[in-house]
């Protein structure tokens, strides 16, 4: 019996499962009109509402086309306009500028309303509350309007229409929450539809809209009865949507097919209302049938537009959802490209790798963006230096243009010496003696006293002006005239004239070199005597003439500018970073928890270094720089590169000028256990005041930095039989080490 039951279930399951799905789903409950009208839109009524819109706006093309080409036999308002008597004019003139006064201050009560937050919690929170309160002032206002005689001038009709366009703008001022730019278009496109409609009825023949009134009325009701309907049902459903989109999209149909008949009405009312009647034609009354279709076409735009941006939205952020965002697993290394990196951090990926293992700390920051109080405190000009004044004149103005407490310069130029001039200012001025020993580069004229035989024993004559020369002084120089040496690296001949017997020289030269000098030994090479004519320095270091060159207008202007309009662009452009000056310097690159101790005069330790570069030989000037690219200081390398790739202590460079200043980044020494220790033996007088044993420093802290070696070797003169640690003295070794290399950090 078992066996039989369980042969009719197989049977029967096997039947259902071979049976279509069709077929499955045919033998299931029917779902009810309710059920249906509740189930979930397809969105088929929203395409079928822009469908609608699409062909609405194709007839309304056409009949503009038609009308607006003369191509319709009968007559239209366009065609009577010529032959209107003047008061037909001023009526309608009048009508149509109530209807452009109530738009704009509806306009105004909408932006008031938006900006009054007051007004504007009440209408959001109590969204039914304040409808039913603004329909209801609406209609009151509205009827009291229509119900006021019209009286030129204004009166209490005027007061009326301007509380009734007021209430209107209370009504759609939520709209404005959807953004400006979608408000905007909305009205330019309102204004598009508007203006088109009123020139198809205008182009019409009379009355062509006026027989409208029938299918307007009932659409009217459809339109009201589905706008209360979707009041109470959500637009997800299928009822819900149906009937938001005849509200919508049949709403927009229907008052632009009210815009026609009205604006034709107008018309006829205007031509045919008698100019002597007992009450006067009433502009605010007609004007308010075209101007709540405008209105009414105005909201329905702006919906449309912010259901279009929304499903923009939605069908962008399903796409994101779609792509893949994830990192896929490879075994390639993370390529990094910092060729393109300001300052010191260009090429940061090609420096060699010490150590990853550091703790950024929150201060300092990226020279290009301290803030602007610090960024002129530490920053250098390229100044063009202008002929006559002398550079310690030209950096007393910069001093008190910029209002700052000290500027230098790095390599002063003769009074009559125009071109580079390297201003440095407050911080930079740290750098000024390192740059002035950086080579210059000249561009001189000079003047024979004869002629030559040929312009090439010139040429000759400069490759001998090259190498280590004698000079002295020139007889107008404010320095003691003693006799020094100064190195020309390379020197040319630009140009000769042989008229005038003057030529165009350019000297690649060591500081302290006299050009004047140069050209008088020019002349006694060639054996015609000659002179320094006028003199231009094209390049001071690592600045030349090509590169940020400003002049004082530059400055006076960039200072005015963020002094009267806090505009600070101009003054970044005219001042550099301080760093700008290092650039061509080798670069070592600290952690931030030794960049205090650095400031406070601390040898660099090899354990604080975490990236260096190739090429660094000893007692070559280096730099010293943060993570964030900040310049430290200034050292002198005591360590090579293969040195430093291959120690693990020891120092690495010695500091000759500090740039930063203290405390930038906060103090991070003496926080380690034995330093805590010590602080805690010199409290508890263990220790002198500086630290130093005495007579009750305990055993331990006596033998805390003795050191052992783990080879067969003894730790005396080498003979007697070799000592190993116990485990207690292993222990202290490896406390002592990390002790070592926290202070170190």
């Amino acid at each position: 019996l078992f066996l039989r039951n369980t042969a009719k279930d197989c049977l029967r399951t096997f039947r259902r499962s071979a049976k279509p799905e069709s077929d499955a789903f045919a033998i299931g409950r029917q779902k009810t009109l309710k059920e249906k009208l509740l189930s979930p839109t397809t969105g088929q009524p929203f395409v079928v509402g822009k469908a609608a819109i699409a062909g609405g706006s194709l007839v309304g093309l056409g009949a503009l086309c038609y009308y607006g080409a003369g191509l319709s036999q009968r007559e239209g308002a366009i065609d009577r306009a010529m032959i209107w008597p003047q008061y037909v004019k001023d009526r309608i003139h009048s009508t149509y500028m109530y209807f452009g006064g109530g738009l704009i201050f509806t306009a105004a009560t909408a932006v008031s309303v938006v900006r009054s937050p007051v007004l504007m919690n009440y209408v959001m929170r109590n969204s039914l509350t304040s409808l039913l309160v603004t329909i209801g002032a609406m209609m009151a206002s509205g009827y009291l309007v229509q119900s006021l005689p019209y009286k030129p001038g204004f009166g209490a009709k005027q007061v009326a229409w301007m509380t009734h366009a007021a209430v209107i703008g209370t009504v759609i001022a939520p709209l404005t929450l959807l953004g400006g730019a979608l408000m905007l278009r909305a009205a330019l496109y309102t204004a598009g539809v508007v203006g088109g409609l009123s020139t198809v009825a205008a182009c019409a023949p009379s009355e062509k809209f006026l027989n409208m009134t029938g299918p307007l009325a009932i659409g009217l009701g459809v339109v009201f009865a589905a706008s209360i309907g979707s009041f109470f049902l959500a637009p997800t459903t299928a009822l819900g949507a149906s009937l938001y989109s005849i509200s919508l999209y049949g709403g927009l149909l229907l008052f632009s097919g009210f815009l026609l008949y009205d604006t034709q009405r107008i018309i006829k009312k205007a031509e045919n209302y008698p100019p002597y009647a007992v009450v006067p034609y009433d502009p605010i009354n007609a004007s308010l049938s075209i101007y709540m279709d405008t209105i009414n076409i105005f909201i329905r735009i702006a919906m449309i537009l912010a259901n279009g941006e929304t499903k923009s939205k939605k069908k962008h952020k399903d796409l994101k959802k779609e792509e893949e965002f994830h990192l896929k697993p490879s075994s390639q290394p993370a390529s990094l490209n910092t060729s393109q990196w300001p300052l010191l951090l260009k090429n940061y990926d090609k420096l060699n790798v010490r150590t990853n293992h550091f703790t950024p700390i929150a201060s300092g920051c990226s020279p290009h963006k301290r803030d602007i109080t610090e960024y002129i405190k530490s920053g250098v000009i390229n100044l063009d230096k202008p002929s006559n004044p002398s550079s310690h004149e030209v950096v007393a103005w910069i001093k008190r243009i910029l209002r700052v407490q000290k500027t230098g310069h790095s390599g002063t130029l003769d009074p009559k010496t125009s071109g580079c001039l390297i201003v440095c200012i407050e911080r930079a001025t740290r750098l000024a003696k390192s740059q002035q020993g950086a080579g210059k580069e000249y561009i001189s004229i000079f003047r024979l006293h004869n002629a030559v035989d040929d312009e090439k024993t010139i040429h000759k004559a400069l490759e001998q002006l090259t190498g280590a020369l004698f000079q002295r002084p020139p007889l107008i120089s404010a320095v003691k005239r003693q006799l020094r040496v100064r190195t020309i690296y390379e020197s040319k001949l630009i140009e000769y004239n042989n008229e005038k017997n003057m030529g165009i020289a350019w000297f690649k030269c060591e500081a302290g070199t006299y050009i004047r000098t140069l050209c008088v030994h020019l002349g006694l090479i060639l054996g015609t005597g000659g002179q320094m004519a006028e003199l231009r320095r094209n390049r001071s270091g690592i600045m030349s003439e090509n590169e940020d060159l400003v002049t004082m207008h530059d400055v006076l202007d960039a200072q005015w500018l963020y002094d009267n309009h806090k505009d600070e662009s101009y003054l970044r452009k005219v001042i550099k970073p301080l760093e700008q000056l290092l650039i061509a310097h080798k670069r070592i690159i600290v952690k931030d928890t030794a960049v205090n101790a650095i400031c406070y005069g601390a040898k660099i330790m090899l354990p604080g270094v975490l990236m260096y570069e190739d090429g660094i030989e000893l007692n070559e000037e280096i730099v010293i720089i943060t993570t964030k690219g900040e310049a430290v200081c200034l050292a002198i390398a005591l360590m090579t590169t293969s040195t430093i790739a291959s120690c693990d202590h020891g120092i690495v460079a010695k500091i000759k000028r500090v740039v930063m200043e203290r405390d930038t980044y906060p103090r991070k020494w003496g926080l380690g256990p034995t330093a805590s220790l010590k602080k805690k033996l010199i409290k508890e007088g263990l220790l002198d005041e500086k630290g130093r044993p005495n007579d009750k420093t305990p055993e331990s802290w006596l033998n805390r930095y003795k050191e052992y070696k783990h080879s067969g070797e003894s730790v005396g003169d080498g003979s007697g039989p070799s000592s190993k640690p116990t485990a207690a003295e292993e222990e202290d070794i490896a406390a002592a080490q990390e002790d070592d290399n926290e202070e170190s950090d």
